[in-house]
């Protein structure tokens, strides 16, 4: 199934609903869980860097995301109604768009002196 949404040939409500949208909600829980547990271990000396887990959570959503919304473009044609491939790949549009500005934000962020400090590079740009 994966490798035919990938290539395009699975039909669309497979791609959106399942794929896009379903395992979307799936992997946000899991990441939920997996800082909920790294949070639970710290009174046991176990010390998970939040930062770390920060940037481990984008690049994991980030990354899902955009395989998914190239899998609903590529999917948006394998439909009987030609409104439903313009309103998937509307979607796909606006959510690329959503992930352009967060990703521009969070590199702002980075380069600037709080983000510095953040990465622990206060030294070295205040130097």
């Amino acid at each position: 199934m994966i490798q035919s949404l990938l290539k395009g040939e699975a039909r669309l409500w497979k791609a959106f609903w399942l794929f896009y949208l379903l395992a979307s909600v799936l992997l946000a829980f899991c990441l939920q869980v997996v800082q909920i547990v790294a949070i639970r271990l710290i009174p046991y000396g176990i010390y998970v860097n939040p930062y770390a887990y920060l940037i481990f959570m984008a690049v994991v959503a980030h990354a899902y995301s955009f395989v998914a919304i190239c899998s609903v473009w590529r999917c948006s044609r394998n439909t009987n109604h030609r409104a439903w491939f313009y309103l998937a790949r509307l979607a796909v549009i606006a959510h690329l768009l959503w992930l352009l500005l967060q990703i521009t934000k969070a590199i702002g962020f980075l380069l600037s002196p709080g983000g510095a400090h953040f990465l622990g590079w206060a030294r070295a740009w205040h130097s």
